[in-house]
Order: structure tokens, then C-alpha cells, then sequence
């Protein structure tokens, strides 16, 4: 069971809060107020112990160290199976329906695919490691395109993480240089973006994530400094945050505004100035998560060859 002290934040910080500087109310207001905060905590403990679906990912194939996933609008799953260098495409029984690649690094193949992207709804963006390059598939896991290609005459460190942002951009991190790139949706590299990354006095020492929010702000995670890098779409440097909280960070999403961080056995959820809103504890039985992800109010993890549906995920 979980403790209740670990779910959101504890009565000793509310006490702090400016509720607890009402003097008028006196202790009722206090009594009435702590029963209510346990009530709730003790509620969001029966949803997380009690409202778990699961779904097992079945195929010739068992997963192999699964690293990332992603989720398309007509509800399908991608899987980055980096155990096996390959993609594979999942329904919702959890009946892997197409897969993609093996070791290699001729295109539509890979060596350990390690971040996916099918955010835009059509294409499927792959983060290939060790081939130092991004590739991008269809929704049926055709091969399309590569960046960069041999046209570019471009080279790069190992690529850890890509997404296609909502103007159609693919950014992208090199987390052998440290570095975030940016190339436009004519297939051009951003020189400008690069510039502004490179003027500014921030060294990312270990990214292993960015994601783009709606209002086309960057976040990296960086799980060496335990920070939170925030650049505006330009590729300014704006803030950074997190590591007065974070131990252990794995992985992060982009939800309504939020930042959800996994951390260990916990989800911080921040707000764009790095104020927490809240915490979870995660339970036993989802140890071993690598990804997670969130849609309809649905909090989705990945785990070995499991994915599990949190449906009464909501913030309080």
C-alpha cells in the first residue's frame, strides 16, 4: 500500500502553504481541512492500487529492453524493441501486427533504436543510437526518409532522442556532443538554431529526452545535472529547474501544460517555471518502467513486454 505521505505533497508542507495563515478559522478549519487532505490521499491510493489494466504485448518475438513508445490517434502503439533493433507495431489486444529492422545500418535498419516519435499522426520519427541518425517511417513502418542523409554531407554524434514539432520541424539531441539541433521542414539545417544552442552558456552533460509543448517551447532532460532545460524555439536559453527534486530521472512527457517527470519511483509533475504541482509514488508492481506516456486522462507505462493503463489518472 502506498504511504500517503509520498502521494502529492505531504501535511507538513501544506501546513506551510498560505491556507494554514487563516488565524480566524483556528483549528477546526485546520482538523476539517487535514481530514479532507487524507481522505484524498487515501482515495488516490485505491486508484492507483485498484486501477490497473494490462496488456500484454504478444508475437513470434518477445520484447527485448523496450526503451521507448508512443501512441497514434487511431490507437496503436510503437515500440522502440531495442533489444532487438527493431520496431514494431502493436494493436489494441496487444498482438504486435508489423514490425521493422534488425541490427544493421542500411535504411529501415537499426542499431538500438533507443527514442520514437508518431506525435504527428501520420509519420513515425526513430532516434537510431549507435547509427548516429533519425529515421522516419509511416504509420505501416515503410521506410521514407533518413536524416542525415548522404545528400547532407552532415555528421552527427549518437543520436539519444528526436521529435517532429507542430510546425513540422525535427529536433533532435546529440548526446555524444551534447547538443540539440534543429532541421526545417524543407529538409534544411537550422544554422540559426544551432547558433543560438552554441552562444548559450549551457552544458547539456547527459540529455536523454526533448519533447516540443504547444506554445513551441523546448524541453531537454538532462539525467546527469538532474535538470529540466527550457530554450524557446529559436533555441534561446530560458530556464532550467528540477534538481532540487530529482534523484533519479528516466524519462519525461509533455501533458496540458505540465511536465511529468519519471524519476525513479515517482512522477513530479512541473509547471514551465519549475514549480512542482504535484508527486506520485509509483507501486511495486510497476517496477522496471522505462517510458510512459499520457492520453484521455489515461496514464500509460511500458514495461519488459507489459503495457499498463492507469484509466483514473487525473491531477487532484
Amino acid at each position: 500500500m502506498l504511504n500517503s505521505k509520498d502521494i502529492f505533497y505531504n501535511l507538513s508542507e501544506l501546513k506551510n502553504s498560505k491556507l494554514f495563515t487563516l488565524k480566524s478559522c483556528g483549528k477546526t478549519f485546520f482538523s476539517a481541512f487535514a481530514c479532507l487532505s487524507l481522505a484524498v490521499i487515501f482515495f488516490c491510493n485505491f486508484c492507483f492500487a485498484q486501477g490497473f489494466k494490462e496488456l500484454k504485448i504478444t508475437g513470434d518475438l518477445p520484447l527485448k529492453n523496450p526503451k521507448s513508445f508512443d501512441r497514434d490517434g487511431s490507437g496503436f502503439f510503437y515500440i522502440a524493441d531495442s533489444g532487438n533493433n527493431r520496431v514494431v507495431k502493436v494493436d489494441s489486444s496487444g498482438k504486435i501486427i508489423q514490425t521493422k529492422g534488425k541490427y544493421g545500418w542500411a535504411n529501415g535498419k537499426f542499431d538500438l533504436p533507443i527514442d520514437i516519435d508518431a506525435s504527428s499522426g501520420l509519420d513515425i520519427f526513430v532516434a537510431d543510437f549507435n547509427n548516429r541518425r533519425v529515421q522516419r517511417f509511416d504509420r505501416n513502418l515503410n521506410f521514407l526518409s533518413v536524416f542525415p542523409s548522404e545528400e547532407n554531407n552532415l555528421s552527427f554524434g549518437n543520436v539519444v532522442s528526436a521529435v517532429l514539432s507542430s510546425q513540422g520541424d525535427l529536433i533532435f539531441l546529440d548526446s555524444e556532443n551534447g547538443v540539440l539541433q534543429k532541421v526545417g521542414s524543407d529538409g534544411e539545417f537550422d544554422e540559426t538554431f544551432e547558433f543560438a544552442i552554441g552562444s548559450s552558456e549551457i552544458q547539456l552533460q547527459e540529455p536523454v529526452r526533448v519533447r516540443v509543448n504547444k506554445s513551441k517551447k523546448i524541453v531537454v532532460l538532462d539525467r546527469k545535472s538532474l535538470k529540466l532545460f527550457i530554450f524557446d524555439y529559436f533555441g534561446n536559453f530560458l530556464t532550467d529547474f528540477g534538481d532540487k527534486f530529482l534523484e533519479k530521472p528516466i524519462t519525461f512527457r509533455i501533458y496540458n501544460g505540465e511536465i511529468l517527470v519519471l524519476d525513479s519511483d515517482l512522477i513530479y509533475s512541473f509547471n514551465f517555471s519549475g514549480g512542482v504541482n504535484y508527486r506520485m509514488k509509483i507501486p511495486q508492481e510497476l517496477k522496471g518502467i522505462t517510458d510512459f506516456l499520457i492520453f484521455d486522462k489515461t496514464l500509460v507505462f511500458l514495461q519488459k513486454d507489459k503495457i499498463l493503463f492507469w484509466e483514473d489518472f487525473k491531477k487532484k
